[in-house]
């Protein structure tokens, strides 16, 4: 059968994997190549995010090869205990987050030049058109003629017929506008506290293996030498690109992240009208008879008893802490020694209440977890539905009730 010319549509989509969890051993040797790798990466984050720097990182290879000419590489590998390519992805994430930077900071001086009115039209133009070339807007910030010689005549010609469009003082002002804007609300070099959680990996870092390809061998911080990681369910994609590998430092585990194409599915075929009717007992239930989602009130109602026994535990520690706060409203303006002593001894008391009794991690956690797993299946109800009726209109009344007259 002969192929169509046409060509095949396709998205993006993100597939997971996960390890089992690891032993201590080699979690603890993840954990310091983990951290060690996000220090070199905020590292180049921090020395090329500048205005200096904006033109070498979207050349991210020949600044990779400037390093390795100056034999920087090697303190690298010494400073962080890791191997050559792992520095070299940290400056591949650390350029692609810094072009990410100069991109949102183009979009966010737009919108400053677009709300302010005193500034001409034809100079906002001018403005607008150096923030569209990286190029040209380093040559607004540091006056430098060599980057705009090595642009092509089109550009140089285009930006010449914007300047001229203006008044000598309409350009200085667009240019000295443009340089205060970027210097205002420019990224700054700060440190980072947070552990890093993810590495990327290219093919030759890592391998599957296994009859089922149900484990994964990746590089270690030493040569020759890599951490054997078995996982949930064989592998069932390509075993060529780069993975993004993230440490999940609370479940002790490896998860591997990587972007694959994915073709389009055929466009939808509408058939009738359909009234739904939602509810707990039953998700949706449709006009045609049919019913989707059933049981749900089974998987809900153990997690509203679970949160009303949850509250019922906490009530005495709430009570406990409005009767400390109302004590210490009293002792607001206190002067008398055994006053201040009384004062400090319920601060105290608030804040350990505060810290050991009423906290909201594990609450939040969990309440993460439930939230996901009920979208997943509210969402295959509904999908299932759309599958099954094929509806070109769908129509739910609405019986909420209000007390507006």
């Amino acid at each position: 059968m002969k192929r169509s010319s046409k060509p095949i549509k396709s998205y993006s989509k993100t597939v997971r994997a996960y390890s089992l969890k690891l032993d201590e051993d080699t979690y603890t040797k993840l954990d310091q190549l983990f951290i060690n790798y996000g220090k070199c990466r905020n590292m180049f984050l921090n020395q090329y995010c500048g205005i200096s720097h904006m033109l070498d990182v979207k050349q991210y290879r020949k600044l990779r090869d400037q390093i390795k000419g100056s034999k920087q590489n090697k303190k690298y590998v010494a400073k962080y205990n890791f191997l050559d390519k792992h520095w070299c992805y940290a400056l591949s994430d650390a350029c692609a987050n810094i072009n990410s930077m100069w991109s949102n900071l183009a979009n966010q001086i737009r919108r400053v030049v677009q709300a302010n009115e005193a500034i001409d039209k034809d100079e906002r133009h001018l403005i607008y058109y150096l923030l569209s070339i990286r190029e040209l807007w380093y040559y607004a910030l540091t006056n430098n003629q060599a980057v705009l010689l090595d642009l092509s005549h089109g550009l140089q010609k285009h930006l010449a017929e914007l300047e001229e469009a203006v008044t000598p003082k309409q350009r200085k002002h667009a240019y000295s506008y443009l340089s205060r804007l970027t210097r205002r609300y420019k990224y700054t070099p700060r440190k980072h506290h947070s552990l890093n959680k993810s590495m990327t990996y290219d093919e030759s870092m890592y391998k599957f293996t296994g009859d089922q390809l149900e484990e994964l061998a990746i590089s270690s911080h030493v040569s020759r030498k890599r951490f054997s990681l078995k996982l949930t369910s064989p592998w069932h994609y390509r075993l060529n690109g780069n993975l993004q590998i993230i440490l999940d430092r609370d479940k002790k585990r490896i998860e591997i992240h990587k972007v694959i194409k994915v073709r389009q599915k055929k466009e939808y075929q509408a058939g009738t009208k359909l009234g739904i009717d939602k509810g707990l007992a039953t998700l949706v239930s449709c006009s045609s008879g049919r019913e989707y989602g059933k049981g749900f009130s089974q998987f809900t109602r153990p997690e509203i008893e679970q949160e009303s026994q949850y509250l019922a535990r906490r009530n005495p520690y709430y009570g406990y802490r409005y009767q400390l706060k109302k004590k210490l409203n009293q002792l607001k303006n206190a002067n008398i020694p055994k006053q201040i002593i009384k004062k400090k001894q319920l601060t105290r008391q608030l804040n350990k209440l505060n810290a050991n009794n009423i906290g909201h991690k594990r609450k939040d956690k969990r309440h993460a977890s439930y939230h996901a797993c009920l979208e997943s299946k509210i969402n295959h109800a509904i999908k299932t539905m759309i599958k099954l009726e094929t509806p070109s209109l769908i129509v739910k009344e609405d019986l909420t009730f209000t007390k507006e007259k």
